[in-house]
C-alpha cells in the first residue's frame, strides 16, 4: 500500500499547527477525523505487528508517511525519539514539530487514550478514585455534574443547553494532580467552539474574568467563532491559580 496521500496528511497536520506531537497523537487524530481511511490501513497492514501495541504495524506505516511528508514541507521536522506510552508497542516513539507560522511551538495535549491507560496501570489509585478520574478525563462523571451545578450554563456565552456543553479543565488534565483533576474550580463549562480555542491556547482569561485573545488568532476566525473583547466569565479566588497556569503555559502569544 502506498504512503498516505499528500492532501490527507495536510488535512491532519492542520490539527497540529504550532505544536509538537508524537506519532501516537497523530494516529489518535487520524482515527477521530478520518476513521474510514484509518480502518483501510488497518485492514491492509493488520492489527498486530512486531510490537505488542494494538495496530502497531498500521501505526508504523502512518509514521513512515509522516517522515516522508517532511520532504514536502519545511514546516514539519523530526525532533527526537522519546519514551513511548506502555500501550504503543515500542520503547520509543518519534516526537515531531509542525511550525508553518514560525512561532514557538507547544506540546500537543496528552491523548485521552494515553492518560486513561496510565490511570488503569496505576496500582496506587483505588478502584473508586480511578473510575472518578477516568470519567473526569473524558468530561463525564462527577466532575461534569459539579460543573453543571456550579455554572448552570456556558461560562462565556451563557448557553443553557448543557447537553451540548463541554466540561473543560482550566489547568490541563495532564498537568494536574488527582485532586486538581476533580476540583470544580479547575473547570469551565464551555460551548465546543470556545472549548477548542481555550484548549489550544487561543483564548484565556484575566484574574477578573476578562477574555484574553491571542494575537495568533486570525480576525476571520474570531468572527466565525463569535469571539470579541467584551466576553468575560465569573471568576472566584479559587479559580485564579488554575487560570494563572493556563495563561503562563497554555495561552499562546508572540509577546512572551
Amino acid at each position: 500500500m502506498e504512503l498516505i496521500k499528500y492532501e490527507i496528511m495536510e488535512r491532519l497536520l492542520n490539527e497540529f499547527v504550532g505544536m509538537q506531537f508524537t506519532t501516537q497523537d497523530f494516529v489518535h487524530v487520524f482515527k477521530k477525523q478520518l476513521p474510514d481511511i484509518y480502518n483501510t490501513i488497518v485492514i491492509e497492514f493488520g492489527s498486530g505487528g512486531k510490537g505488542s501495541g494494538r495496530n502497531y504495524s498500521s501505526n508504523v506505516h502512518i509514521g513512515k508517511s509522516i517522515s516522508k511528508h517532511r520532504e514536502s514541507t519545511l514546516a514539519l521536522t523530526f525532533i527526537t525519539d522519546i519514551k513511548a506510552p506502555k500501550a504503543w508497542g515500542n520503547p520509543v516513539i518519534p516526537l515531531w514539530d509542525y511550525n508553518p507560522n514560525n512561532i514557538e511551538t507547544v506540546r500537543f495535549g496528552t491523548s485521552i487514550e494515553n492518560d486513561i491507560s496510565d490511570l488503569l496501570d496505576n496500582d496506587k489509585i483505588s478502584g473508586t478514585d480511578r473510575e472518578a478520574l477516568v470519567l473526569s478525563r473524558i468530561g463525564q462523571g462527577e466532575f461534569r455534574k459539579k460543573l453543571i451545578k456550579y455554572w448552570k450554563h456556558c461560562a462565556v456565552t451563557h448557553c443553557k443547553d448543557t447537553d451540548l456543553l463541554i466540561a473543560s479543565h482550566i489547568k490541563p488534565w495532564s498537568k494536574s494532580s488527582n485532586i486538581e483533576r476533580l476540583d470544580v474550580y479547575n473547570g469551565l463549562l464551555l460551548t465546543p467552539n470556545i472549548d477548542r480555542l481555550f484548549d489550544r491556547g487561543y483564548v484565556s482569561f484575566s484574574d477578573k474574568g476578562k477574555i484574553l485573545i491571542s494575537n495568533l488568532l486570525p480576525n476571520n476566525t474570531k468572527k466565525q467563532f463569535g469571539i470579541d473583547k467584551g466576553l468575560c466569565i465569573k471568576m472566584e479566588e479559587n479559580h485564579i491559580k488554575y487560570m494563572e497556569h493556563h495563561r503562563e503555559y497554555v495561552f499562546r502569544t508572540t509577546t512572551r
